[in-house]
């Protein structure tokens, strides 16, 4: 296997523009999908379920999500490393992959989390009118959560077709069978 090119987002972007990025796609990404729906539930009154509820689903979005990452390539039989880090304080869910994984498979789990818990996001707020306004915060984050998984996939997208993704100590690098 020769490396077909070696992808790194936080050197070619830079952490503070991505941040930057991501807190700006998702306050966007708030103001539509809130506007979508309160177009359709303007006549809902809104419930509030307090802080504590609240905070809680704050904190569970960022474990959902990196779970949502890992459960096609556990459930395909790809070995994974999973562990919890502490960045400044805060205990953050992180992942490792030892091994070679398909693109295909590797562009799936990259936009599960995405797309699933969008979806969830757009049920929940139809099926509970009520509550839309925590749907609406929850998917949201989410989506700026999937901000860097989109820039890898556009980068996934460009890679031939039969490449296998491997983890490297600062990205992922794209592999391809020279015969």
């Amino acid at each position: 296997m020769n490396c077909w090119k070696s992808i790194n987002i936080h050197r070619d972007y830079g952490t503070l523009r991505l941040s930057l990025f991501s807190i700006i796609v998702t306050f966007f990404y708030f103001i539509a999908f809130y506007l979508v729906f309160s177009a359709f539930h303007y006549e809902e009154q809104f419930y509030e379920l307090g802080l504590v509820p609240f905070l809680f689903g704050l904190c569970l979005i960022i474990p959902v999500h990196k779970l949502m990452h890992l459960l096609p390539l556990w459930l395909t039989g790809t070995k994974v490393d999973f562990n919890i880090v502490s960045i400044k304080g805060l205990p953050i869910p992180s992942y490792c992959i030892d091994e070679k994984v398909s693109k295909n498979k590797t562009m799936f789990s990259m936009l599960l989390p995405f797309i699933s818990i969008t979806i969830t996001a757009i049920i929940g707020s139809v099926m509970f009118p009520n509550f839309f306004h925590y749907f609406s915060i929850f998917s949201s984050i989410n989506f700026g959560l999937s901000v860097i998984d989109l820039l890898f996939l556009f980068q996934l997208l460009k890679a031939p077709r039969h490449a296998y993704i491997e983890n490297s100590d600062v990205g992922i690098d794209i592999l391809v069978n020279q015969n």
